[in-house]
C-alpha cells in the first residue's frame, strides 16, 4: 500500500534577501539586490487560481517561483513592496479578477 506524502513549502525573508525551504531543507536563496525582474501570474487549478511569482537574478539563468500557498508568501509581498517600490500595490488583487491577464511583468531592471 501507498504512503501519502506530504511536503511543506516555507519562505523565509529578510532585509537582504529571500530563502526557501522544501521539509526545512534550503533549496535557494537570493538577495533582493540582485533580482533583475519578478514576473507574477495565475496557474489555472480546477476550481481556483493559484497566484505565483518569479524572481529572476542576475547571476543565474535559474528563477525562484514561490506562489501562495508556501508558508511566508505575505512576507514576500510585504518585501517586495519594501525593496521594489516601483511595483503597483494593488497586484495581488489584481491578479485575483477574472479578466485580468494571467502573467504580468510587476519589475525589471531596465538595460542602460
Amino acid at each position: 500500500m501507498f504512503s501519502k506524502i506530504t511536503v511543506h513549502y516555507r519562505a523565509e525573508t529578510s532585509g537582504n534577501g529571500m530563502a526557501m525551504f522544501t521539509n526545512d531543507e534550503e533549496v535557494y536563496r537570493f538577495r533582493w539586490e540582485d533580482v533583475v525582474k519578478i514576473d507574477a501570474y495565475k496557474r489555472d487549478l480546477r476550481n481556483s487560481h493559484l497566484i505565483c511569482l518569479s524572481f529572476h537574478t542576475a547571476d543565474s539563468e535559474l528563477y525562484y517561483s514561490p506562489h501562495e500557498e508556501v508558508e511566508g508568501f505575505d512576507a514576500i509581498c510585504e518585501c517586495i513592496a519594501r525593496h521594489f517600490p516601483s511595483v503597483d500595490i494593488g497586484w495581488r488583487e489584481d491578479s485575483t479578477l477574472p479578466l485580468e491577464p494571467k502573467f504580468r511583468v510587476l519589475y525589471e531592471v531596465s538595460e542602460a
